[in-house]
């Protein structure tokens, strides 16, 4: 199980460093891209992760289940704390064996401490990678 939750996280890391800072691709609408980040934070937060899968591509549905997000939610809740809110992001663009996708980086506060996500989403929108950092 924690070999496919670092295969998925892996993956989000190298689209997040892969190409640096670029601008927003035209393939994105930056309200979307951010209110379906905010989304998919607020599934994890609130432990709904069927939704969080069902946002996902294929890759992500084949290599995480939600009993997996359980444990990884658990692990990362008891070193954090509870989700306070966010405070700002990045956001850029990735090409990986062809594909775009989008890369956001989400600063938030919770009790413990203040943390990062890197959500990313291909083309189509399709969660790519879910990384609590």
């Amino acid at each position: 199980m924690k070999k496919k939750i670092l295969i998925l996280l892996v993956l989000t890391l190298a689209l997040f460093t892969a190409c640096g800072k670029k601008e927003l691709s035209d393939t994105f609408d930056e309200d979307t891209v951010i209110e379906e980040t905010k989304k998919a934070i607020d599934y994890f937060n609130s432990q709904d992760f069927e939704a969080l899968i069902d946002m996902g591509d294929e890759n992500l549905k084949t290599a995480i289940d939600e009993a997996q997000f359980k444990e990884a939610y658990d692990q990362i809740i008891a070193e954090i704390g509870t989700f306070k809110e966010l405070k700002g992001y990045e956001i850029q663009s990735a090409k990986k064996d062809g594909e775009e996708f989008v890369v956001v980086q989400y600063k938030a506060e919770h009790e413990a401490k203040e943390i990062d996500y890197i959500v990313t989403f291909n083309s189509n929108m399709e969660l790519a990678g879910f990384l609590v950092k």
